[in-house]
């Protein structure tokens, strides 16, 4: 769905802390510790980031994350996104599909990819 208001972007930041709750903390520790297991700093690749929510768990956690790209349609969680990212992130605005078709054919590859509620 592509919105032309903010009123899913809304819908997306008042529903962040039940999707805080929601959480696995026994798959997310998991990762945590595979991710220091691998002794490096990983690529991330989010799929329909929304409105960052994601990106700032990431950033508060002890994933050691070297670049984070994320992918969001949605022009109106772009501009929310972005705010949250940082300048160090790469928030692209695209539609998946075709990105992820470009982002293949250049050879592109990432450690994680998160894609929550993308399908």
């Amino acid at each position: 769905m592509r919105s032309t208001d903010s009123s899913y972007s809304r819908y997306l930041e008042a529903k962040r802390t039940v999707d805080d709750r929601s959480l696995d903390l026994r798959v997310w520790q998991r990762l945590v510790t595979l991710a220091a297991g691998l002794g490096r700093t990983l690529e991330v690749l989010e799929l329909g980031a929304g409105t960052g929510s994601m990106v700032a768990r990431l950033q508060a956690s002890d994933l050691p994350i070297a670049r984070y790209v994320a992918v969001e349609r949605d022009p109106c969680n772009v501009a929310v996104l972005r705010g949250r990212a940082g300048d160090d992130a790469e928030v692209v605005e695209a539609d998946l599909f075709p990105w992820l078709e470009q982002a293949m054919e250049q050879g592109r590859s990432f450690d994680l990819v998160v894609a929550c509620a993308v399908l």
